[in-house]
């Protein structure tokens, strides 16, 4: 039973009306699903879903500042993904700092993105206006599994069983352990400055924590086994999900890696998905703006030949060069068959925002200016003439 509403009036006495909690979301890795969940903090109702920008398994960081989102994957790629919360559309990637392997926590305060190298037992400090790593000291306690910050309070857990708070700098600690809750496995851990949140693994469940006693004042079941964990005061936006296919009629989504062409993507209309509902001009594909856009029948969702279905789409016509310069800055690999999510969104007329995304690969040799050696003048003219090369699979 949700209990954070008949706390309040104590609150009001204890705190004073300025600090009174209010409603904001705790956001939650679901790895059966691939998705992060939000949930209102003060009522444990799911608010918004979207799709993880990387696979996920269970040993997740997961941070938020306002409503951007930051993943990173221990078992994984190890990259640290920066998205929106409200559509998914990806912002950025880079490595996490590492020592020995394995980035598992993340929390984000003051600017400073948190991360912890469970492996290591090292918690680094990084500064997201240059990239720089600042600052690292190691717990000596063998913190894994999750980190939360926020008014200049840092908390860790600990063997996954407890919850303690360190100094951001030093890593001396200043608080706790605090046990687990109902004494299960501790996955993921959040603050807002005001609530301790922590997710739990037998008992699936998510618990708000009082950060000066660990005493627990609530708790709700998200419904599956919640790893990574991340809170903000702001609420997320309704927002729709649409289907995108990018090189309609063509199973393979390729994007050569020389091309000076241009490439469609399509904002796939449905029974229940108007494109005529879309602002045009607020169209973008990986943040860039679409040379044109033209209103036509040209597939249906997961139909990856692009076979008219009776509903209109809106095709997006984009710059290949100008795409993959945008993915070379965010640090995706040029290289031949590498796999990327191509996101495109928007705003509709009523203000609600939408988003999508399709998997395209890499195809051919890069050039010089996407990190590669000088190609030949006859090579790349018969690259940029080519249109084979069938054989990568297609995920969807």
């Amino acid at each position: 039973m949700r209990i954070l509403a008949s706390i309040t009036v104590l609150l009001v006495g204890a705190l004073g009306a300025h600090d009174i909690v209010t409603a904001g979301t705790v956001y939650a890795i679901d790895w059966d699903t691939q998705s992060v969940v939000g949930f209102d903090s003060a009522t444990g109702a799911q608010n918004s879903t979207v799709p993880t920008p990387d696979l996920v398994s269970g040993a997740d960081g997961l941070a938020a500042s306002g409503t951007t989102l930051y993943l990173v994957n221990a078992n994984g790629s190890n990259l640290i993904h920066q998205f929106d919360a409200v559509t998914g559309v990806g912002i950025d990637a880079f490595p996490a700092p590492l020592l020995a392997g394995g980035t598992d926590g993340l929390a984000f305060m003051d600017g400073f993105l948190y991360t912890l190298d469970s492996y290591a037992d090292t918690i680094f400090k990084v500064d997201m206006a240059t990239g720089e790593v600042v600052g690292s000291c190691s717990t000596g306690m063998y913190a894994a599994g999750g980190l939360a910050a926020e008014n200049g309070r840092l908390f860790a857990i600990v063997g996954l069983m407890s919850i303690v708070e360190f100094d951001p700098d030093s890593c001396a600690v200043l608080g706790g352990p605090f046990a687990a809750p109902g004494g299960d496995f501790v996955l993921g851990l959040a603050f807002d400055g005001t609530w301790l949140y922590a997710s739990t693994y037998m008992n699936p469940a998510i618990y708000t924590m009082d950060p000066e006693t660990g005493a627990v004042v609530d708790s709700f079941q998200p419904g599956f086994i919640p790893s990574g964990l991340a809170s903000s005061a702001e609420a997320p936006s309704t927002s729709v999900g649409v289907e995108i296919d990018f090189r309609p009629r063509n199973c393979l989504n390729f994007l050569n890696l020389n091309s000076e062409s241009v490439v469609p993507v399509v904002v796939l209309g449905t029974d229940a998905f108007d494109v005529g509902q879309v602002n045009v001009a607020s169209v973008r594909v990986e943040g860039l703006e679409p040379v044109r856009t033209v209103y036509r029948d040209r597939g249906a969702p997961g139909q990856c030949r692009g076979l008219p279905d009776g509903v209109l789409d809106l095709v997006v016509v984009m710059k290949a060069a100008e795409l993959l310069a945008v993915l070379h800055d965010r640090g995706v690999p040029m290289l031949h068959g590498m796999r990327v999510s191509v996101e495109a969104d928007g705003i509709l007329h009523d203000g609600t925002p939408f988003a999508g995304r399709d998997d395209v690969f890499l195809k051919g040799s890069p050039t010089a200016t996407m990190g590669g050696s000088p190609q030949p003048e006859k090579e790349v003219k018969h690259k940029q003439g080519s249109t084979g090369g069938r054989g990568f699979g297609l995920s969807r």
